[in-house]
């Protein structure tokens, strides 16, 4: 235990001059960014845009995406939430 900890202070020693930290406050000073504006828009999908949607949502990837395993779990959820949203 005692080797693995000077192998590690060894190691913290050597990458510090490397490693640049900088806090939030500090970036903040420097880079004087304005603040953030959000704008959501909405608006509806064309024809074909909703024919795909509906269509996606038919498929077994969204099917299987919704029962939900807790001890299997899956990323279809993820991906499903994903491809919509790439469609609208």
């Amino acid at each position: 235990v005692q080797l693995a900890y000077r192998c590690s202070c060894k190691l913290r020693d050597l990458t510090q001059p490397l490693i640049l930290r900088r806090s939030k406050a500090e970036v903040q000073d420097v880079v004087k960014l304005p603040p953030k504006q959000e704008h959501i828009l909405f608006c509806n999908l064309t024809s074909l845009q909703y024919e795909i949607y509906t269509d996606f949502l038919q498929t077994d990837t969204v099917q299987r995406s919704k029962q939900y395993d807790r001890e299997h779990p899956s990323h279809l959820g993820l991906f499903a939430l994903g491809v919509l949203r790439k469609l609208c």
